[in-house]
């Protein structure tokens, strides 16, 4: 069953709870503030807002060299 967050909370359920189809959906709903992101990215949450759309577009650089380093570019 989906988890649909809320928008005055930033909890998340546990990742053991993803769903297979669609693949690895955690939760839905919920909005794009920082604070939300980071509380996702800090419990192991990689957000997605569309049509497998990552919010980080990996076909530009988001950083220095280290940082470019530890991305794989689509080609």
């Amino acid at each position: 069953m989906l988890t649909w967050l809320q928008r005055d909370s930033l909890s998340f359920p546990p990742l053991d709870k993803a769903l297979r189809e669609p693949n690895g959906l955690l939760a839905a709903g919920g909005d794009l503030s920082a604070e939300r992101l980071i509380a996702a990215y800090r419990h192991g949450c990689f957000p997605w807002y569309q049509d497998c759309s990552g919010l980080i577009s990996l076909d530009t650089s988001i950083g220095g060299k280290s940082t470019d380093r530890g991305i794989i570019y689509e080609q």
